[in-house]
């Protein structure tokens, strides 16, 4: 089995990195098939369904499709699911979810596909396979209006999602302990930047709770408990810790964030990596896309600009999100790093696409010996140079 159950869906690195080592593929090439039958029952602002949407799509590399459970029949379902990688079920509604899964005979098949797939759930889509909380906590904390007393009960807990979230300030480590006296199961209360995954099979499963701010409670006792230490962003408390290039932290709010897209290239050859020198250390060739340009075209002019070559991407490795702070401008923002493997199709190493700033932080590009870049810095406020490098040795 392989199963992410999520109170937010992918809000850090920790729970994406999970669902690529459970698929076995690069993030790059991971395909999504989503099911938001939940978000059928919501009224009110729906904003949060984009953010969820806008997460695989900044993770994830590979094709993101919708499926709804109730315009087809289960001989096209089962075709749908057969060609995804991840199942993402979305919250919302989890009665409804629930009465969904069930009138459309997808609970047959159910069981089979959390063998041989990979679920990500997101708050009800998480929930629905668990066991249901008390009616009090259901109704008086989640909102819940359906009278159903039973969720799926395919994984033995009980799942309590957006802990510590300003949505549901009811939902406390009181109330996690009070269902414990009442169920004889564990009961975990997960905040949104927490996750649990699950392996083994549906007669054996097996739980690890993995990112921050959560609580397992059993026989009313808190068992196991992760505080929130993490410094990424928290978009529904409206503020974050963004990080500037020498690993200094500071405040911003989300509202001042200004968007932007980086791509970058890796090129190998002779086993050496092309290297942008920058500040004490290195960054890979690449920059910001300027407006009306495409990802590749971004890509060939800031590499052609930076080190002087002409390359052409052969494949997209990696996508990831930073949080920034400018020193120098004292601005923050939320930047969108695409990184492609590239060939060097003509030049020569040159400074002469430098800007008045790269003058001032960057040097001449130069190859390196692969072995060597771990004992280098990489420029960067997110520690993901050693993902990097792997992606640089099987280019080799």
């Amino acid at each position: 089995m392989k199963v992410i159950l999520t109170s937010s869906g992918f809000t850090n690195e920790e729970i994406v990195k999970s669902c690529e080592e459970l698929v076995g593929k690069p993030r790059a090439e991971i395909n999504f098939l989503v099911l938001n039958e939940a978000i059928k029952a919501e009224i009110g602002d729906c904003r949060w369904f984009i953010d969820g949407l806008q997460e695989i799509a900044m993770n994830f590399g590979g094709n993101i499709e919708l499926l709804d459970l109730q315009a087809h029949d289960l001989s096209y379902v089962r075709a749908r699911i057969a060609e995804c990688d991840v199942i993402f079920c979305f919250g919302g509604q989890t009665d409804y979810l629930k009465e969904v899964i069930e009138e459309t005979k997808f609970v047959e098949i159910l069981p089979e596909i959390l063998e041989k797939k990979v679920w990500v759930g997101s708050s009800a889509g998480s929930c629905v396979l668990c066991y249901k909380e008390g009616k009090e906590t259901s109704v008086g904390v989640f909102g819940e209006t359906i009278e159903n007393r039973y969720y799926l009960e395919l994984l033995p807990i009980c799942f309590l999602p957006h802990f510590r979230s300003t949505w549901f300030p009811q939902l406390t480590k009181d109330v996690a302990l009070q269902e414990s006296r009442n169920m004889d199961l564990p009961i975990y209360l997960m905040s949104d930047k927490s996750a649990i995954v699950v392996r083994g099979t549906l007669e054996k499963p097996e739980f690890r709770a993995i990112g921050y701010g959560y609580v397992v409670v059993e026989k009313g006792k808190i068992v196991e408990e992760k505080e929130e230490t993490d410094t990424c962003y928290d978009r529904r408390m409206k503020k974050i810790i963004t990080v500037d290039v020498f690993g200094g932290e500071h405040e911003a709010k989300v509202e001042s964030l200004i968007p932007k897209v980086h791509v970058y290239g890796i090129a190998v050859q002779d086993g050496k990596a092309l290297i942008s020198s920058q500040f004490d250390g290195y960054d890979w060739p690449g920059g910001t896309f300027e407006l009306g340009e495409n990802t590749i075209e971004t890509l060939r002019r800031e590499f052609k600009e930076e080190t002087g070559y002409d390359v052409e991407p052969t494949k997209l490795l990696a996508i990831h999100t930073s949080f920034f702070h400018h020193l120098k401008k004292d601005l923050d923002y939320q930047s969108f790093l695409v990184f492609y493997a590239v060939k060097i199709v003509d030049g020569e190493i040159s400074t002469t696409g430098f800007d008045a700033d790269e003058r001032e932080y960057a040097s001449e590009a130069k190859w390196v010996d692969i072995d060597e870049l771990h004992k280098m810095k990489h420029a960067c406020s997110l520690d993901i140079d050693e993902e990097l490098i792997s992606y640089a040795k099987e280019l080799v």
